[in-house]
């Protein structure tokens, strides 16, 4: 019974995940070119309040996870909601969340890789590792289970990722400055 629930649990977590992700509304050319904006002056900010320590954010989603990190107090807080509302933001939280969807966006658009490119190479990636005759079987897997691991989070960026290439895309020149291509 106790295992049902937790299977109960677990598909509702997963469903709920997807609808999430499927109800996030695009981005907007505006939204890219105000958080593209913002960016001289969240660099200046970064560097003003910059403490020296190495912080653990997620790598999806930096600005955000940073934000969270700061939990919504405090001086290098109050800067960046005011830098938000500044560039048209209704908070720091939005301005974040375009930035990171602004970021995945650019990492997608500037691969100029089809999902279906992405698997082909993932499949002859699979079979180098299989054929590698200097590589144990425990190695292999353990290659393997790696590779697993960062395909599926290249998969679900890409994904993620591809409502927005439309707003993004306009902007690719600004992109690669700002992203260094």
């Amino acid at each position: 019974m106790i295992r049902k629930l937790i299977v109960l649990a677990g598909c509702l977590f997963l469903f709920g995940q997807s609808v999430g992700t499927a109800l996030a509304t695009p981005l907007t050319e505006q939204q890219v070119e105000r958080y593209l904006n913002s960016m001289p002056q969240a660099q200046a900010l970064s560097a003003k309040h910059d403490d020296g320590k190495r912080k653990k954010i997620d790598r999806t989603r930096p600005l955000a996870s940073g934000l969270d990190l700061m939990k919504k107090t405090g001086p290098a807080y109050d800067d960046l909601s005011n830098l938000a509302k500044t560039h048209g933001f209704s908070s720091a939280e939005e301005w974040a969340d375009v930035g990171d969807r602004v970021m995945n966006g650019y990492v997608v658009l500037s691969s100029n890789l089809t999902l279906s490119e992405v698997e082909k190479g993932y499949q002859q990636g699979i079979a180098n590792v299989n054929k590698d005759p200097k590589l144990s079987e425990a190695s292999k897997r353990a290659v393997l289970a790696g590779m697993e691991k960062g395909h599926a989070r290249n998969v679900a960026l890409r994904k993620n990722a591809e409502q927005d290439l439309p707003a993004l895309a306009p902007h690719r020149t600004a992109l690669d400055e700002k992203y260094g291509k």
